[in-house]
């Protein structure tokens, strides 16, 4: 019985030891990975960016990549998972290290499976935190930075810079810009009644909601009424009461990258109960929920990718797998997406399908590695 106990607390050392070894190997290239995916977008994008960028300061212009970091390194994490696992895996493997564990009993499973998830679950868990906490929040101060202090109103930032866009509310007829979560800011529109036509236009520097339901608050306001008699109304504060186009006026419309979980329900319930489409924002909280199993997935099937490769291939064979890899999963995701915006595939099936298959993958190759190695 005693040396049963001593044999399984050397096997738990064995095992702690080797999985620290492959721990250290490839948390260092993860953190490399990210940062340099950082480094070189900014690089980038400062010198695509450098006559809008020149409206400012030097200390502006590093605060507005600093504010783009937490993105990035959102974006960067399931890459850098796979290629730092990748690398760190892949030269135990050129080193016959892997080998070596092999002939003495120590399975992948067993050596390098706990250090890749404890680096994968690590990621995972900080592309959620970026996600709820952070990125809403660097996010937005990036905005302000580069629409008013930079001026940047380009091609190459349509797809990052929220434009103020007309929309229908109800009787209402607005333009604005989100300013956060609640309010919209920059808001301009008229009132249309059917039969009527127009019967009043509003300006206002802020619109946001009032506590009481069914209404509506305009900041610095111009109203001009069209009478009978036609009038002008100046408010440094004006609630609106317009039960039809409350809910829908107040329900944001900016960027859901910039909201946190419970800033999506709730306006994926307001947007609904305006009748305004809420389904980017609902398949946006699926993803806020299925992306960091992604970044998981992905670290576990890098594993296997890193040991079938042999010992005398090109490095870049390897790094080739990996980045096919992270593009057949962004390949899915994006397919999935599409196929939701068109109404073919439910959110939370379009969120689900990739996660789903990058785990079949990785189950596949998992079994396929393990096959090899014993045929070795």
């Amino acid at each position: 019985m005693g040396l049963a106990v001593a044999h399984a607390r050397h096997a738990v050392g064995v095992t702690v030891v080797a999985s620290r070894y492959v721990f250290s190997m490839v948390w260092p290239r993860v953190v490399f990975i990210a940062v340099a995916g950082w480094l070189l977008f900014s690089v980038l994008d400062s010198m695509e960016a450098a006559r809008w960028l020149a409206n400012g300061t030097m200390v502006q212009v590093v605060w507005l990549y600093v504010c783009r970091a937490p993105e990035i390194f959102q974006q960067m994490m399931g890459p850098a998972v796979v290629l730092g696992v990748l690398a760190g895996v892949g030269q135990l493997n050129r080193r016959a290290e892997l080998a070596a564990l092999s002939s003495g009993g120590r399975s992948l499973r067993t050596t390098v499976l706990p250090a890749v998830l404890v680096v994968s679950g690590g990621a995972a868990l900080l592309h959620a935190t970026l996600g709820e906490y952070v990125v809403p929040v660097a996010g937005r101060e990036a905005l302000r930075l580069s629409t008013d202090v930079f001026k940047i109103f380009g091609g190459r930032y349509w797809d990052f810079h929220w434009r103020s866009g007309w929309f229908r509310a109800g009787p209402v007829y607005a333009r604005a810009q989100p300013a956060d979560a609640d309010s919209y800011e920059r808001v301009m529109g008229v009132v249309l009644e059917e039969g009527v036509g127009v019967t009043s236009r509003f300006v206002a520097q802020r619109m946001e909601a009032a506590p009481t339901p069914g209404h509506f608050v305009l900041q610095d306001a111009v109203i001009t009424s069209f009478g009978p008699p036609p009038r002008v109304e100046v408010a440094a504060r004006k609630e609106m009461d317009m039960p039809a186009a409350a809910a829908a006026l107040t329900a944001p419309m900016g960027y859901p990258e910039h909201f946190t979980a419970a800033d999506l329900a709730r306006t994926i319930e307001r947007r609904e109960a305006g009748g305004r489409d809420a389904a980017a924002y609902r398949l946006a909280l699926l993803r806020r929920m299925t992306d960091p199993i992604m970044v998981l997935l992905l670290g576990l099937l890098a594993v296997p990718l890193a040991a079938r490769q042999r010992r005398e291939a090109p490095v870049e064979r390897l790094l080739f797998a990996g980045g096919l890899a992270v593009a057949t999963a962004q390949a899915l995701s994006m397919l999935g997406d599409m196929l939701a915006a068109r109404a073919v595939l439910p959110g939370w099936l379009a969120a689900a399908v990739a996660p789903a298959l990058v785990l079949l993958g990785a189950v596949l190759t998992w079994r396929r590695a393990e096959h090899a190695r014993n045929a070795r």
